[in-house]
Order: C-alpha cells, then sequence, then structure tokens
C-alpha cells in the first residue's frame, strides 16, 4: 500500500505502526516523484501488487474525488495494467475528521485491468503530462462505474 509520508509517516511512531501492521510504504503525494516510481518498480520487479489510493486523501462528500496524474505515471512508464477498485462504505466508517471507525458495512467491486496497450498511440499527441492525466481520469470513470452498478449501502 502507498502512503503518503507526510500523513502517514508525520511521526516515528505512527510511521513504525502503518508500515509494520499495514504494510504501507511512504512516497510524496505532492509531486510525480522518480524517486517515487523507482520505489513502486522495486515492489512489482519483487513479484507484489501495488495499492494506490489515486484520490490523494479521504473524500469530504462521499464522492470520488480527481484521481492524481500520478497514478497515470506510474501505470505508464512501467507498462503495468491497473486494476480499477471500488470500494464502498468508507466514508460513513470512517468520515474526513473522525480518528476512529464506526461499525459500517464496507463494499469492494473490482474492475477489468486497464492495459497500457490502450494508450500506446496517445504519446505522439499528447504530452507526458496529458497522457498520464488521461490515464487517471480512465481509471477514476472505471471506479464510478464499478461504484454505480454497487452503490454506498
Amino acid at each position: 500500500v502507498l502512503g503518503a509520508r507526510d500523513y502517514f509517516f508525520s511521526s516515528k511512531w505512527l510511521g513504525w505502526l502503518v508500515s509494520k501492521l499495514l504494510n504501507v510504504v511512504p512516497i510524496e503525494r505532492h509531486e510525480n516523484s522518480l524517486a517515487s516510481l523507482k520505489l513502486v518498480k522495486g515492489i512489482l520487479r519483487a513479484g507484489e501488487p501495488v495499492l494506490i489510493y489515486p484520490e490523494g486523501g479521504r473524500s469530504r462528500n462521499g464522492e470520488v474525488q480527481g484521481f492524481k496524474a500520478g497514478l497515470g505515471l506510474i501505470a505508464w512508464e512501467l507498462q503495468v495494467p491497473v486494476v480499477p477498485i471500488a470500494i464502498s462504505g468508507t466514508y460513513k466508517a470512517l468520515p474526513v475528521g473522525k480518528s476512529w471507525p464506526i461499525r459500517h458495512p464496507i463494499k469492494v467491486a473490482f474492475g477489468e485491468p486497464v492495459p497500457m496497450q490502450r494508450y500506446q498511440h496517445q504519446p505522439g499527441s499528447l504530452s507526458r503530462e496529458e497522457l498520464y492525466r488521461l490515464i487517471a481520469r480512465d481509471v477514476q470513470s472505471a471506479v464510478r462505474d464499478l461504484r454505480i452498478a454497487s452503490p454506498d449501502g
């Protein structure tokens, strides 16, 4: 699981706790960093999947927020497919501003992988940043479609 360094690793104790108990790996969420790309590449080469929360934070209203272009950067530069996952119920279980979850059903729906071959014709007509944003928007759309098919309970 990729987790924001400034949020999950703000203290030594919290960083240790989330890395050991939740297997969270720290990344910089406010920049498309080469260091983060290398980190993800190493995780994938080791045969491990990577879980990314591409919104960059919890939703303030329960709706899917805009996805960060870093998702597209990782997928395109490493040429790995993205499996869209919609998680419903988390807003009610742990809304922004709360520190401890309440009991509430959580639903998870998995979509079809978004292959990077779909974008092979794009690089000539788009800048890299535009391509990364396009990939992120397409995955976001797939997640929204999953949420419509499996609404929050």
